[in-house]
This record gives C-alpha cells, sequence and structure tokens, in this order.
C-alpha cells in the first residue's frame, strides 16, 4: 500500500516539483472551460478513489494496515490530501507540502 503512495510522491516531486498529474496540471482550469471534461475529471478521480479503498479494504482484510475511519472516507481524504500538497508543491517547488501528506497517510494508515 505505502509503495503507492511513495510512487505518487515521486511522480509528484520530480524536478523541482513540476509534477506529472493531469488532474493537478489542468484540473481547475479545465472544470471552469468545459462541463464534459469537469465530468470526465469527476469519473476519473472517483475511479482512483475507488483503487485506493479497494487498497485499503484489501490491507484491512488482510492484516497489513489498520485504516483510521471508513475505507472510503480515508481513500477520498487521502486522495484529497495529495492533489491539494502536489499543487501546492507545484507553486512553490518544494517538495514539503507531500512529505506533510506522507506523513499523514502514515498516520491514517497504520
Amino acid at each position: 500500500m505505502f509503495k503507492y503512495w511513495q510512487l505518487l510522491y515521486e511522480m509528484q516531486s520530480y524536478e523541482n516539483c513540476l509534477g506529472k498529474c493531469l488532474v493537478v496540471k489542468l484540473g481547475a482550469e479545465v472544470a471552469d472551460l468545459s462541463e464534459s471534461m469537469r465530468l470526465t475529471l469527476i469519473d476519473g478521480t472517483d475511479s482512483v478513489v475507488d483503487r485506493i479503498e479497494r487498497m485499503i479494504r484489501d490491507g484491512i482484510d488482510d492484516g497489513s494496515l489498520t485504516a483510521v475511519g471508513e475505507p472510503r472516507d480515508a481513500a477520498r481524504t487521502l486522495y484529497e490530501s495529495w492533489i491539494g500538497a502536489s499543487v501546492l508543491a507545484k507553486i512553490t517547488r518544494d517538495p514539503r507540502p507531500l512529505d506533510l501528506a506522507m506523513q499523514m497517510t502514515r498516520e491514517r494508515l497504520r
């Protein structure tokens, strides 16, 4: 489970925090310009949250982790936190927001 978050951290902090995530790069812009793209982004982000929820449930089922709260809520909160941290890392070109997201993830998923 934590390998996923580590890969996300590496993807978003590469080359001075320029990031590779399209949601981070285009989300706010596109959502204001195109209703069809906004709906596509909702579908895409919901599918990411679905996958994170499944990973959390699998970890709980196999005993490899304990989640704070309901798996769906944890998945959504973690994803939203990482998106926010990615935006801030991109703006500041500093990985500290990603460091804090990783710390919160480790606290939320033990």
